[in-house]
């Protein structure tokens, strides 16, 4: 794992899900992870904050920025 971010499809891969059910997660507010904005429509997943979690360092927390 290269990079200090990830994409939704890595993220989905990391997590053992689909690219669309981490945007609902995102969209819902219940996504483990908070996603990072970059510009209108496009985001990527803190790749330390992911490995957190998937090490069971971190709670899942829904993100704050569902809309």
């Amino acid at each position: 794992m290269a990079g200090g971010t990830m994409t939704p499809k890595e993220f989905a891969d990391e997590i053992g899900c689909g690219v669309w059910l981490v945007y609902d997660m995102v969209k819902s507010g219940t996504c483990p992870v908070a996603p990072i904005k970059l510009g209108a429509r496009k985001i990527v997943f803190a790749r330390q904050a992911v490995e957190k979690l998937l090490a069971g360092e971190a709670s899942p927390e829904p993100s704050a920025q569902a809309q």
